[in-house]
């Protein structure tokens, strides 16, 4: 939806913006659970578009489609699987990748390809993912530690109340050198 909502108009994205507020938080604004937050979103699509929005009607067809692409991903993961070496370890692995392709003049689109028809560009194009989302594994591994010691240094329970002690914000606590936190 990010492209799409990008281009409404802005009267379109200030609907969104309080159907997705009051699908995903409660009155104390904190984030509803997972469940409860689908089960809010497509109530309130559904009225939206019961009530001529087209932008709701949209939504929930392109929701409705993305969501059988994932059903069909995890039942074909399943099925598709090789056995690897890791060393002394032998792990199942999906044995289909997407990659990303371009159909002559049109748009860029991701296909599920086996890896014995993977090509040396598609391979390179893989691993060099594979790096990008190692480097936001450990982005998120230093977060988390960072936070872990906010809370250890401080003596308290969750991170709001570590960041009351050192009388910081969020923003600053984590935008500070790791030494000085």
């Amino acid at each position: 939806m990010t492209r799409e909502y990008r281009q409404m108009p802005d009267g379109a994205r200030a609907e969104v913006d309080a159907l997705m507020t009051e699908a995903g938080y409660d009155e104390w604004h904190q984030q509803r659970p997972a469940p409860e937050i689908k089960e809010r979103v497509h109530r309130l699509l559904t009225d939206a578009a019961a009530d001529g929005r087209l932008w709701a009607a949209d939504a929930l067809t392109a929701d409705a489609l993305d969501g059988h692409l994932r059903r069909f991903r995890r039942w074909d993961r399943v099925r598709q699987v090789v056995p690897t070496a890791f060393g002394d370890r032998v792990v199942k692995r999906a044995r289909v990748l997407s990659v990303q392709r371009r159909a002559a003049g049109g748009p860029p689109y991701y296909q599920g390809v086996f890896l014995e028809h993977l090509t040396l560009e598609e391979a390179r194009a893989a691993l060099a993912g594979v790096l990008v989302d190692a480097q936001a594994v450990q982005d998120r591994f230093v977060l988390m530690a960072r936070l872990v010691r906010l809370m250890e240094q401080t003596g308290t329970t969750y991170v709001g109340a570590g960041l009351a002690v050192l009388g910081v914000t969020l923003d600053e606590y984590l935008l500070s050198t790791p030494e000085a936190a």
